[in-house]
């Protein structure tokens, strides 16, 4: 049996964005957005959804030299959709650290602990827009990166991912690529 559908997908939204050089070592950034999203599906009805939804983010950012910095942000959002009445909201506290070496490569390290609120079912489509593929509850994420350049046209970057749900077990990923400019 083949099914054939056809579906669209939206996403029109107003964001602004704020940057403050408060000193030569000190940065503060801050974006709001607002939007909608939506989902038409003909055959794959409970693939439909309409989300209003709003973020913001304020972020510190501290860079004594050029080759460190170090950062702290916390994003706030909420997300409803019209017509299932579901609404979740979403508290993001995040930090992270680079630090390059000249002629050695670059090093990269993130944390984040989401806190998520969620009214309605989460095995649905809709729940997964919703909640960006993480769970109800205490969620964990982290990353670290590497990135080096072997030769003058070739480039090594070795990246890591963690992320940790409520119920889940902990899902870990790596990724290497070497690249080659012309």
């Amino acid at each position: 049996l083949l099914e054939n559908d056809t579906s669209s997908r939206e996403n029109i939204f107003n964001e602004t964005h704020l940057r403050w050089n408060v000193s030569q070592q000190w940065t503060f950034q801050s974006s709001y957005k607002d939007g909608i999203k939506k989902n038409n599906s003909k055959f794959f009805t409970t693939r439909n959804y309409r989300i209003t939804y709003f973020e913001t983010e304020p972020k510190i950012s501290f860079q004594p030299s050029a080759s460190f910095r170090i950062s702290v942000s916390y994003r706030y959002s909420e997300k409803k959709d019209t017509s299932a009445m579901a609404k979740t909201t979403s508290q993001n506290f995040g930090s992270d650290i680079k630090y390059n070496a000249l002629n050695k490569g670059s090093l990269t390290a993130k944390a984040n602990f989401i806190l998520i609120d969620y009214n309605s079912a989460e095995n649905t489509p809709l729940a997964y827009e919703m909640l960006e593929g993480l769970k109800t509850g205490k969620n964990y994420t982290w990353s670290v990166g590497y990135s080096r350049t072997l030769a003058n046209n070739i480039q090594l970057t070795l990246t890591y991912d963690g992320r940790q749900s409520p119920g889940i077990k902990t899902i870990h990923t790596g990724n290497a690529q070497v690249r080659a400019f012309f």
